[in-house]
């Protein structure tokens, strides 16, 4: 009996040692070599992996991807005539996305969590990987009908949202749509996004001769203003396209009252930066995840226009 007790013992230290040393390995990995073990290999980090792309599903991402699934499904949410609870839609691309964290290191997760502590909160994630202003148009027209009443939109704003989807993409319908009215009979250069080189692309959209600015003057017509915060996630990852988030910036706070909070400080910093997920992946990182929903559970608890803070 003491022998088996013995053995018993020895092997349960041996697991215990392996976990151990399975979860360091894990930390130095994600800590100091992301780019190798985790960068473009990983759907636990929200990427599409390349060489699995063609046979990878929204399931395959678990909560990650289920709110933005419900929506091009068209599938009924459970708390869809559900009055008591608070809820918020957050229409992005791969920054709400979170690609290149955990889910549970999502800005709109942590918003969730945070809100939760004073009342009944549920964030809704309606992002996917390259979505543009365009589609989150589509978004937002879809949203009602599969979420119910939304009592504050949240669009997230990133510097290359006036680049068109991939000419083969069409999620929710929008290259059908604009094609549908003519792309409002607008003229000019046409500038898609390619997932590529798309500095010069992404300068070029903004300019007024281009077909891009002139579908993104008639849309953002059409965006909503009540109970609706424009926040600009670019701000503080976008470094080293400063003189191009300085001409978005000024672009967008033309039109819409653009919620830019990030100090000076910030969007200063060399680049890549602690607010970059990895040197290759410049996608917001944990760090700056946490910087977004602190920022806005700020706003949505203390400022009483988006009805949060009950009489």
């Amino acid at each position: 009996m003491n022998k088996f007790i013995k053995k018993l013992s020895i092997f349960i230290l041996t697991l215990f040692l392996c976990f151990l040393t399975y979860k360091f390995c894990y930390f130095i990995a994600e800590k100091f070599f992301f780019d190798k073990f985790f960068y473009q290999k990983s759907v636990a980090y929200g990427y599409w992996v390349p060489t699995k792309a063609s046979t990878l599903y929204h399931s395959d991402f678990g909560d990650r991807a289920k709110d933005i699934y419900d929506l091009e499904t068209n599938y009924p949410n459970e708390l869809l005539n559900n009055q008591n609870v608070y809820k918020i839609a957050i229409y992005g691309d791969s920054y709400v996305w979170g690609q290149g964290v955990t889910n549970n290191q999502r800005f709109a997760k942590i918003l969730q969590d945070k809100l939760n502590k004073i009342r009944p909160t549920r964030v809704f994630s309606l992002a996917e990987t390259g979505d543009d202003l365009f589609d989150h148009y589509q978004k937002y027209k879809l949203t009602p009908q599969v979420f119910g009443h939304i009592d504050l939109n949240i669009f997230g704003i990133i510097l290359n949202d006036l680049l068109f989807d991939n000419p083969i993409d069409n999620r929710y319908g929008t290259k059908d749509y604009l094609q549908s009215i003519n792309y409002f009979g607008c003229r000019g250069p046409e500038f898609s996004d390619d997932f590529q080189s798309t500095g010069d692309k992404i300068s070029r959209s903004m300019d007024p001769d281009t077909k891009n600015y002139c579908v993104y003057k008639k849309i953002i017509s059409l965006l909503p203003r009540e109970k609706t915060i424009y926040f600009d996630l670019s701000g503080a990852t976008y470094t080293s396209d400063y003189p191009d988030e300085l001409k978005f910036v000024t672009l967008l706070s033309q039109d819409i009252p653009l919620f830019h909070p990030y100090p000076r400080s910030v969007v200063s910093l060399p680049h890549p930066n602690k607010y970059n997920v990895s040197k290759l992946d410049a996608h917001p990182s944990a760090l700056a995840n946490q910087l977004y929903a602190d920022i806005l559970y700020q706003e949505i608890t203390t400022n009483p226009k988006w009805g949060f803070i009950k009489k």
